[in-house]
């Protein structure tokens, strides 16, 4: 996340260290993580995160000023938070959004996806035919992907500082394309072949 880190133990429980000490960034996001349960994954956001549970279920704790540590009702097979929102792909394959919706992140996108990342002020989704479709800001062009076959994507930049949004993907050949700022050389990957790529504030691995 922005402030903190989280994983999941081999035994299915959530770790979290980073900020949790009663500072402005303070909201419970590192020691109200759920410790006991069966999870698979899990996503650490500005000040909030998700993860979720081998049964589905998402769990959300942190900052909830905009709803974003609380998910709606749904079976879901992913889940990734941004910065005031957070969003999973159902079983069915929707997006579902919760949160800040101030520049349209949390819109619904119509369709059936097989991931989802939710960017500080967008969120993309990724297609079964390898498309990218994203929505929310575009003041850098983060939300306007180039065309191609792709299978991964991941939204980050920005904070509440001002830095420019991006995004990267893995296209089904194996390079990385990002759209967005480029500030800190962070959209701008060497040459190699590519399996997976995150994205975070002003970097990118």
């Amino acid at each position: 996340g922005f402030y903190h880190t989280c994983g999941v133990t081999t035994a299915g429980n959530i770790e979290c260290w980073g900020v949790d000490d009663g500072t402005t960034f303070d909201y419970g996001q590192v020691t109200g993580a759920p410790n006991i349960g069966s999870y698979t994954s899990v996503s650490a956001g500005y000040t909030h995160s998700c993860a979720l549970r081998n049964n589905g279920n998402v769990v959300c704790w942190g900052n909830n000023n905009y709803g974003q540590t609380s998910p709606p009702p749904n079976t879901f097979v992913n889940v990734s938070t941004g910065w005031n929102h957070s969003c999973g792909t159902t079983m069915a394959g929707a997006i579902k959004c919760w949160g800040n919706n101030d520049y349209g992140q949390s819109a619904a996108i119509p369709g059936t996806y097989l991931d989802v990342s939710a960017g500080p002020r967008n969120t993309c989704v990724l297609g079964a035919n390898g498309n990218i479709v994203c929505g929310g800001n575009n003041d850098w062009g983060q939300s306007s992907p180039p065309s191609g076959s792709f299978s991964s994507v991941s939204a980050g930049g920005g904070s509440p500082f001002g830095n420019g949004d991006y995004a990267c993907g893995v296209t089904t050949t194996g390079q990385i394309m990002c759209w967005g700022s480029d500030q800190y050389g962070k959209a701008s990957p060497p040459n190699a072949f590519y399996q997976g790529v995150s994205t975070g504030v002003n970097h990118t691995c």
